[in-house]
């Protein structure tokens, strides 16, 4: 059985490196990307996961910018989104922007993890 592939889309290195350690130990497979061009490129290239956990703050292609153009792309749009931010309004952020959950940081890791299985595209 093939892992699901989470996109962990956030500027902080720190961050997508203890994301992507606790998501690759509980069986998922986890890409990482530092900003939303970078991300959005990775998918355009046939990245296709199941989930996309995203910062908002991400500087000149932030996670709203990133969502936009994701919405865009009829091969992207399906694609669920658990928004985290620490410096936004995160639950009308994450309404505004269609994402299926979402996470104050610092976050509660447990809560996301147990969050992510309902989320999954294609389960």
């Amino acid at each position: 059985m093939i892992a699901p592939v989470i996109l962990v889309i956030d500027d902080d290195r720190d961050t997508r490196t203890i994301l992507k350690t606790l998501f690759d130990r509980r069986g998922y497979s986890t890409a990482v990307a530092h900003d939303g061009h970078e991300a959005m490129q990775q998918m355009r290239d046939g990245l296709r996961p199941a989930v996309i956990i995203l910062d908002l703050a991400l500087g000149a292609f932030s996670g709203f910018a990133f969502r936009e153009e994701q919405l865009k792309d009829s091969q992207l749009a399906a694609i669920p989104v658990i928004v985290q931010s620490g410096i936004y309004d995160v639950k009308a952020a994450a309404e505004q922007i269609g994402a299926v959950a979402y996470f104050h940081k610092p976050l509660d890791v447990e809560k996301m993890l147990a969050t992510i299985p309902a989320h999954l595209a294609g389960k």
